[in-house]
């Protein structure tokens, strides 16, 4: 695909696209925990390659977000 040079022509091609994305999300829904089953068997998928990528500095940045996040 090229990239548009009008930005309302780009603006309404990603809304067609995010559009697309919701309504498939949304026919996979999880009826038990409300989830996208799409989304959590990324999450499942992509949570380790990402950890096994990055190692152990992954880790420590992960802890040291998360203690930014809540304060401790």
């Amino acid at each position: 695909m090229g990239a548009s040079r009008d930005p309302a022509t780009a603006r309404r091609a990603n809304l067609k696209r995010r559009l697309a994305s919701l309504r498939l999300h949304e026919s996979a829904r999880d009826p038990e925990t409300g989830k996208s089953r799409i989304a959590v068997a990324g999450g499942r998928i992509g949570g380790p390659a990402r950890a096994a990528q990055l190692g152990d500095d992954f880790r420590i940045w992960s802890l040291e977000m998360n203690r930014k996040r809540w304060g401790w």
